[in-house]
This record gives structure tokens, C-alpha cells and sequence, in this order.
């Protein structure tokens, strides 16, 4: 990080303050912002078709909307934030999704919930962009790995945490769109205090026109694959086409990404890009199928959600220790640990037990955490909200990957007994293809930054711990 000279003494009890403010605002905002993605609607389906009318097929449309309308916006939300104070874009994207869960839980037909989820997800995707920038503002490291490590946990919980806020009442559906309203008020106060004078520390630079296009850039392929994404569930396509246009989309994000490194503004030597998208790919899609298994055995097996939460604070951990070891070494490190925790599930089957999954999870969320903290150490605040704009277009890529496979596996299962064999077997072929790409995109990553280089520090100026 390129120091300035100041250290912890120059900004004083405001930049205490702004750090505090920074840290408390990625511990509450950002899950907040995450636990707005899974979609939970299947398994109220016959609740929400019998209050909402339409089928399957458009109910499932409707209430995935929320990841789409983020992926959207997180580009021109960033770029708001640069123009506009963080604070502000940060209440206005928690305003969103509160609008968005309030329109849910009133809502009367499949196009006014997805008028709701696409509220709620436009809200979240500037929760995070506006959380990131005043993370970048406070000028300290903690804030930064504290937000790192909150999105890679949140990522690898949301799911499991989603299904286990399901209400048993069918009368009760509509709070499968609306959990945890409590954490959206956290961010809330969080985000006022940030309005407080010096809560919300030095303004970053205004970005120059040229820096603001190429900040653009993901929108148009993310614009592209969100409107196939949204295509494929509404007209059905064969799982071989939905695996396709998930190939190649992650393609071209990773191929977005590799491209930018070298760029001065949304580069950075341990290229952060690469590293979303290979966590973004990795992380939630590989954790939901494997709590949509925990969930529907959790009866007999008693697992449910809990293996899954030592994700969060292996995250948070991973994130934290991402300022001890050189960076690029860390980056590796994190790496090898998300191959490590895909080779290891797929060992363990879809029959895991919890201990096993706990460990698995651990480090998953413990190396992405590592990987992508260590990352952004050498990156600008510009190359961050690039490497955040491709993470949940990589992550949406996953997801058409893995809900590809699980309905090509159920299509043909007979009884509940056949049908979660048939998720089983569907999450180890996807865990396979996961890995393989994983490993492709760490060995890119590792011949990427060996060419950089690695002297000149971090580019948090005024950096404190």
C-alpha cells in the first residue's frame, strides 16, 4: 500500500473514528447485502403459486431476479460513489432493499415480486460498492480485510442461512424474501453514524472520465450474461445450454479481468480481479448445493446450517492474517486452500458429516478471505470496486453451472429417496468442474504476478492497522 508518511498518528481520534465506522459498516452492510442473493422460493412454491398465481417457472424467475439486478449494479454504483459521498449511496441502496422487502411481502402477482427482488438486489449491489468505498476512505488496513473477509463468509453462508430462516407455516412464505430484517437495521445505524462529521473519512480522488469508463466495463458482458441468465429459467433451456453459456461467460470475465492487470488503474500487482472472479466462481456456488443436501437430510443427519457458519470467522481470520506474509505469497496461500477445501468435499461425497463439512467450509471461507484481502494490499480503490463489479457476475456464472447439472441429474430421478441422489451426484460432477477451473485460475493468477512487480507496497495512503 503506497504509505503517505502520516501512519496511525496523523489522522488522529477522526480516523479512529472513520475506521471504527468503516469496520462496523462491513461486518453489518455487507451480509446484509449478500443474504439478499439466494433464492429460496422452491420450497414455498405451492404457498406462493396458491397466493400469487403462475408457474413454476415464473415464480422462480421472478424471485431470482435479486442477483441479476446486483450483478447490474454494481459498476454504476461504484462510480456514484466516487462522485457522490459514500454515506449517501450507502443509505439510498439500504432504503432500496428495505423498499424491495416491503413490496415482497405485499406482493400479488409473480411480476411484482420481481419487481421486489429486482429492488432488493439493485439495493444491495450499492450497499457493497458504497461500503467498499468508504471502507477505502478511512485509510486503515483492518477495515479492508474486515470487509474481505465479510463478503467471502457471507458468501459461504447465505445460503445455508436462507434455508434455515424457511418458515415451516405455509402461511408464513413470503419471510423466505425477507431474512434477518434485523441485520438491514445494524446496517442502518451503521450507515448513519458514517454521516456523522469525520465518520466517513478523507474523500477518495474524483475519478477522471477515462478511469470511469473502463470502471464501466463489466457492465456490458455482465448486462449480456444476466439477460441469458434470466432467459434460460424463463424459457426452460437444456442443462447443456445453460452449462455452455455459463462456460463462456466465466470466460470472458476471467479473460475482463486478465486484461485490466497490467492497467494502471484497475490493476494491481497481485491482480485482485482474478481473484474475485476465481472466489466469486467458487464460493457460494459450491456451498449451496452442499447445504441444499445439510437442509434436506438435516432431520436425520442433524446438521443443517451450523457446519457452514465456521466459514465466517475463517474468512474473517484469513483476512486479518492477509497483512502479515508477503502478499503475493498469501495469495498463493489462499488459493491452494480454496483448491484444497473443493478437493477435499468432493472426497467427502454429498454424505458428508458435519465435522467434515465444517473443515471443508473452513477452508473455503478461510482461503478466500486470505486470497482476496491479500490481494487488494497493492490495489487502488478504482482496481477494488473493478475486482467486486466481476465477482458476482463469476458467481452468477457458478450458479447457472450448478443449477444446470441438478436439473439435469432430477429430471429423470423417481421418489424423494432417487431425487437426492440424483443432488448428490450432481454436486460432485459440479464440485469437479469447479476445481479444475479453480486450479486454471490460480496457476493464471500465480504466472500473472510473477511478472509484477512486487516493490512499492500498498496503495492505502495514510494506512493504519
Amino acid at each position: 500500500m503506497r504509505e503517505s508518511g502520516t501512519g496511525d498518528r496523523s489522522g488522529g481520534r477522526g480516523t479512529r473514528f472513520a475506521a471504527a465506522v468503516a469496520a462496523a459498516v462491513a461486518l453489518t452492510a455487507v451480509p446484509a447485502a449478500v443474504l439478499t442473493v439466494p433464492n429460496v422460493i422452491t420450497l414455498v412454491a405451492a404457498s406462493a403459486r396458491r397466493d400469487l398465481g403462475g408457474g413454476s417457472a415464473a415464480l422462480v424467475q421472478a424471485a431470482g431476479a435479486a442477483l441479476p439486478a446486483l450483478v447490474l449494479t454494481l459498476a454504476p454504483a461504484a462510480v456514484a460513489a466516487r462522485r457522490l459521498p459514500p454515506p449517501l449511496v450507502l443509505l439510498a441502496g439500504i432504503f432500496a432493499v428495505l423498499a424491495g422487502q416491503v413490496l415482497a411481502l405485499e406482493a400479488g402477482s409473480p411480476p411484482v415480486l420481481g419487481a421486489a427482488r429486482v429492488l432488493q438486489g439493485a439495493g444491495a449491489g450499492a450497499v457493497l460498492s458504497a461500503a467498499l468505498a468508504l471502507v477505502w476512505q478511512s485509510r486503515s488496513r483492518t477495515p479492508l480485510a474486515l470487509f474481505a473477509g465479510a463478503l467471502c463468509g457471507s458468501l459461504a453462508l447465505a445460503v445455508p442461512l436462507a434455508l434455515g430462516a424457511v418458515p415451516r407455516e405455509p402461511g408464513r412464505w413470503r419471510e423466505a424474501l425477507t431474512p434477518f430484517p434485523w441485520l438491514l437495521g445494524l446496517a442502518l445505524s451503521c450507515a448513519l453514524l458514517a454521516c456523522l462529521p469525520g465518520g466517513a473519512g478523507r474523500p477518495l480522488p474524483p475519478l477522471r472520465a477515462i478511469e470511469r469508463t473502463r470502471l464501466l466495463l463489466p457492465l456490458v458482458p455482465s448486462a449480456g450474461f444476466a439477460f441469458l441468465a434470466v432467459t434460460a429459467v424463463g424459457a426452460s433451456w437444456e442443462p447443456g445450454v445453460g452449462v455452455l453459456v455459463a462456460g463462456l461467460g466465466i470466460t470472458a470475465f476471467a479473460g475482463l479481468a486478465l486484461a485490466c492487470t497490467r492497467d494502471a488503474a484497475l490493476g494491481g500487482p497481485c491482480a485482485p480481479a482474478l481473484q474475485a472472479v476465481l472466489i466469486g466462481w467458487l464460493v457460494l456456488p459450491v456451498a449451496a448445493p452442499a447445504g441444499g443436501l445439510a437442509f434436506l437430510t438435516a432431520a436425520p443427519a442433524g446438521q443443517g446450517a451450523w457446519p457452514f457458519a465456521a466459514a465466517v470467522p475463517a474468512a474473517l481470520a484469513g483476512a486479518l492474517c492477509a497483512a502479515r506474509p508477503p502478499a503475493r505469497r498469501a495469495v498463493l496461500a489462499g488459493d491452494a486452500l480454496l483448491v484444497l477445501a473443493v478437493l477435499l468435499l468432493l472426497g467427502a461425497g454429498p454424505r458428508a458429516g458435519a465435522a467434515e463439512l465444517a473443515a471443508c467450509l473452513a477452508l473455503l471461507g478461510g482461503g478466500a478471505g486470505l486470497a482476496l484481502a491479500a490481494s487488494l494490499r497493492g490495489a487502488g480503490p478504482g482496481a477494488a470496486q473493478f475486482a467486486l463489479a466481476l465477482c458476482f457476475p463469476a458467481l452468477l456464472c457458478g450458479n447457472l453451472v450448478a443449477g444446470s447439472l441438478q436439473a439435469d441429474r432430477v429430471r429423470g430421478a423417481d421418489g424423494a429417496a432417487a431425487g437426492l441422489a440424483a443432488l448428490g451426484t450432481a454436486q460432485q460432477t459440479w464440485l469437479a468442474a469447479a476445481g479444475v477451473l479453480a486450479l486454471a485460475l490460480s496457476a493464471l493468477a500465480a504466472a500473472v504476478t510473477r511478472r509484477r512487480d512486487m516493490i512499492g507496497g500498498d496503495r492505502l495512503s495514510g494506512v493504519s492497522h
